[in-house]
C-alpha cells in the first residue's frame, strides 16, 4: 500500500513562495487564479523556478492562454483547441521548458465535452519532446462520463489529473 501524501498548490504570484515550498510537494503556476487561472508570464515563471533553488518541489505550469471572447469559469466552451489556441498553448509549452519547469497543466475539450483526443495528443507530445511532463487540468470535472475520460487521458500520457471532485 503506498502511503505517501502529495499537495500540490496553485499560486498567482510570489507573495507567499517561500511557505508554500515549504509545505508543498508541487507548485502549479498560473496567472489570475479567482478565474480558475490562465498561463503565467515568463517573468513569474521564472522568479518562481528561480525561488524554488534545490527545493525538491515539482513546478508545473499552467497552459491556458487567454483567447479573445474566453471568460473565466469552467464552461467546456472555453476550453476547445481550435488552430490558433493550439499554437499558443504549444508557445506557452515552450516558454515553461525554456523557463526550466518540470511539467505543464493544460486540457482540450470537444464541444461536447469529451477530451479533445487530437489537440491533446499534440500537446502532450511536444511537453514529451522538451522534456514536460502533462497533467490534465480541473476542466477534467465538466467531462460527461469520467471513466472514459480517464482511460482517454491515460492513453495519450497524461501523468496526472487535476480535479475538484465534483462536477461543474
Amino acid at each position: 500500500m503506498n502511503t505517501s501524501c502529495s499537495l500540490e498548490v496553485p499560486i498567482d504570484s510570489l507573495d507567499s513562495i517561500d511557505e508554500v515550498m515549504q509545505v508543498a510537494t508541487g507548485v502549479e503556476i498560473c496567472s489570475d487564479l479567482s478565474g480558475e487561472g490562465w498561463t503565467p508570464g515568463r517573468k513569474l515563471v521564472e522568479s518562481i523556478v528561480s525561488a524554488r533553488g534545490d527545493r525538491p518541489v515539482e513546478l508545473v505550469c499552467m497552459v491556458r492562454p487567454c483567447i479573445q471572447g474566453v471568460t473565466d469559469g469552467l464552461d467546456a466552451r472555453h476550453f476547445q483547441g481550435p488552430p490558433e489556441v493550439i499554437d499558443r498553448c504549444i508557445e506557452a509549452i515552450e516558454m515553461a521548458a525554456g523557463c526550466g519547469v518540470d511539467g505543464v497543466g493544460f486540457g482540450l475539450l470537444n464541444p461536447d465535452g469529451t477530451v479533445d483526443v487530437d489537440g491533446c495528443g499534440v500537446l502532450v507530445e511536444h511537453a514529451s519532446k522538451l522534456g514536460l511532463f502533462s497533467g490534465f487540468l480541473r476542466m477534467f470535472d465538466l467531462v460527461p462520463c469520467r471513466s472514459t475520460a480517464l482511460r482517454v487521458i491515460g492513453a495519450l500520457g497524461f501523468r496526472r489529473v487535476l480535479t475538484a471532485g465534483v462536477r461543474c
